[in-house]
């Protein structure tokens, strides 16, 4: 049975949850589980819960009756946790400017350790807010992550919600690896940079909240840190936008041997995805390729490479998908939505935990979800109710 520990998220009429599970509720009140609701355009409310005995096809299109079902697809099977690597060499920096980090904020210059990929350094902005409550929220950047996340000012909102930020900027693309030409290797270095966050700014409190948000590729950082890095033992709560990007490398780079039904998410919501996009659009490719060491992602790639890009997903073999103490949110643009959507699916449809999806209308298209400006506000105010201490 999936968890079904209940959390809040504030979040505007504008938005409807579509959480796989949900179920009609009375507006502003609580399903019988205990779950808060959230009301659509229309009025309705449906419940953001841990999950339900729903059936749905399995994410690999297999069939199989829900979610994280015992199928024999890429992810299935037990879990197993990745050691994340180490720290070195933390150096107190100046800021760089206009860099969109709050204003405030003190920077750190530190290099990151992790197995069979090199070191790599980062620079990590992190603001205190004056008489905050102590929790602390990592932003993770898209693409490579070389500058520090603060779209549309989402960091300075935190702050002024009484909010720590702890803002990454590698100093390359955090995903590349020239020694282990692997997504799912490279990924250990988010991983322990957000176990460096917990216990250097955050300083360890299980008193105050400690949570992230993660965009585009970005929520891939921390869902490779949640189902391959064991983050659920630190992270009490995560929010991820236009993500995962990773959920199946193998379904991005060749779309066409995705054999399951279409893709729908948020159904009877406001603006439903149907037949979400898989493929990598153009200016990813070339990133994909050259974090795989391949030149054949959307081009031709042949079986072992294929068996590759799927091994290096974040639904791969090993992949843990239960959460009980880290409930997650993702939200989707549900206006001509990109791949975000439907490799972010294979994911989502995992988590046997307490999770909400949302598809958002109004200005958000492709996954500029940041742009609109009722989003903006619940995904500030959700943080702020949401990031609580459950450890």
């Amino acid at each position: 049975m999936p968890n079904r520990r209940s959390f809040a998220l504030l979040a505007p009429s504008i938005l409807a949850c579509c959480a796989l599970g949900c179920s009609g509720a009375t507006a502003g009140t609580s399903d019988e589980h205990g779950g808060p609701s959230v009301v659509n355009e229309e009025g309705g409310a449906q419940t953001v819960d841990a999950g339900s005995d729903l059936g749905s096809p399995a994410p690999d299109g297999s069939g199989g009756t829900d979610a994280g079902s015992d199928d024999t697809g890429p992810g299935a099977g037990g879990g197993v946790v990745l050691p994340s690597g180490t720290t070195m060499g933390a150096t107190t920096v100046t800021c760089p400017k206009s860099a969109g980090s709050p204003a405030g904020a003190t920077c750190t210059r530190l290099t990151v350790q992790c197995p069979g990929v090199e070191d790599i350094a980062a620079t990590v902005a992190v603001t205190e807010p004056p008489g905050g409550s102590g929790a602390t929220v990592v932003l993770h950047n898209g693409v490579g992550g070389t500058a520090f996340f603060n779209q549309n000012g989402v960091a300075a909102s935190l702050v002024a919600k009484g909010m720590r930020t702890v803002q990454p900027a590698w100093a390359t693309d955090w995903e590349v690896s020239a020694v282990a030409n692997s997504a799912l290797a490279a990924a250990c270095r988010p991983a322990t940079l957000f176990r460096w966050a917990f216990s250097q700014p955050h300083g360890k409190s299980r008193t105050a909240g400690f949570c992230a948000i993660g965009h585009s590729a970005g929520s891939g950082a921390i869902s490779y840190a949640m189902a391959h890095y064991g983050l659920g033992d630190t992270l009490d709560y995560a929010l991820l936008t236009a993500g995962s990007p990773f959920g199946r490398i193998d379904y991005g780079c060749a779309p066409s041997t995705y054999a399951g039904p279409p893709i729908t998410m948020c159904p009877g919501a406001p603006t439903p995805i149907a037949n979400a996009p898989i493929a990598y659009v153009t200016f990813a490719v070339p990133l994909l390729n050259k974090i795989e060491g391949t030149s054949t992602c959307a081009g031709s790639p042949n079986p072992q490479e294929l068996a590759r890009f799927a091994a290096d997903s974040v639904v791969s073999p090993g992949a843990i998908y239960d959460y009980p103490k880290t409930p997650l949110s993702f939200f989707y643009c549900g206006n001509a939505p990109n791949e975000t959507a439907g490799l972010g699916w294979f994911y989502n449809s995992r988590i046997t935990s307490t999770k909400e999806i949302q598809c958002v209308a109004g200005k958000c298209s492709g996954e500029d979800v940041y742009s609109d400006p009722p989003t903006l506000a619940a995904i500030v105010d959700g943080m702020s109710a949401s990031c609580v201490p459950r450890h």
